[in-house]
């Protein structure tokens, strides 16, 4: 299966140590050099920034990723394979990621995407994992779940992704796993559990080695906070200080009795970097 890892022509510090990690498990990658932000010209922001999905601010980083994105979705397209693994420079990978990539024997029948990374928050699964591959569970994800740094793809859904974003723009995970959105409503979508890819910003382990700052953190405080800012005033926000303790605590006791009941496996996806046999 085809690893597609994209990085910036910018980042060779950030490919330097990716590339060190894939050599360790002997993962072959084809680098995609991300469309930059930076040199993006006002008339490509402005085409898609028309389009943009009005709940979520979006700077030039965030446009370029989401294009970076639909560019490997055009070289899925344009491939020999049906599945294939996208990454971004900054995940550390787990030590049994080469297994799945040996083969699509693993991935369930009418599967669009197989989320392969945790940005350790509370999501919805199904209630019962689907299959057990290489000691992994398969559940069908239920909720949002962040992130768009390493996922399985195939090449129908490429085509459909490239489509449906034509005429529509919002931040890539909001994309791709919201269900808000109909998009990811319409996808057949599994996560792995534990995941096999973690964001380093969400990796907290001190013997991690290299510490990449996100190149989208920033951005995305300046253009959600604008956002967020006038949102927030008078009985607005008010309101939100109120009532959100009340919404976080309705929401734990929702996944409480959906872990109790049986009906979904509320949890916060774990990351096993290492073997359990690796010395």
């Amino acid at each position: 299966m085809q690893f597609y890892l994209i990085n910036l022509d910018r980042s060779p510090d950030r490919l330097a140590w990716i590339i060190e990690r894939l050599n360790e498990l002997s993962i072959t990658s084809q680098r995609v050099p991300a469309v930059d932000g930076k040199q993006l010209s006002p008339h490509e922001v402005e085409r898609w920034e028309r389009v943009r999905h009005p709940r979520f601010g979006m700077g030039p980083g965030e446009f370029a990723c989401f294009l970076s994105h639909r560019k490997v979705w055009e070289l899925i397209v344009n491939g020999d394979e049906d599945w294939a693994f996208i990454a971004e420079d900054d995940i550390h990978i787990s030590d049994h990621l080469p297994a799945f990539l040996l083969s699509e024997d693993w991935i369930p029948a009418g599967a669009s995407m197989i989320k392969a990374e945790t940005a350790k928050q509370r999501v919805w699964l199904s209630s019962k994992s689907v299959a057990q591959v290489y000691s992994r569970k398969l559940n069908i994800l239920k909720s949002f779940h962040g992130g768009s740094a390493a996922y399985f793809v195939n090449k129908k859904t490429a085509v459909w992704l490239l489509r449906e974003t034509n005429d529509f723009c919002t931040t890539v995970d909001q994309l791709l796993f919201n269900p808000d959105f109909k998009i990811a409503r319409n996808l057949s979508i599994y996560q792995i559990d534990p995941a096999l890819a973690v964001q380093d910003w969400a990796y907290k382990s001190k013997s991690a080695g290299a510490s990449l700052e996100s190149l989208l953190l920033n951005e995305r405080a300046q253009f959600h906070g604008v956002k967020q800012a006038k949102s927030q005033r008078g009985l607005a926000y008010i309101w939100y200080k109120v009532s959100n303790p009340l919404v976080k605590s309705g929401r734990r006791g929702l996944a409480i009795a959906a872990n109790t009941l049986g009906t979904h496996s509320v949890k916060k996806v774990a990351f096993e970097p290492r073997r359990i046999d690796a010395a």
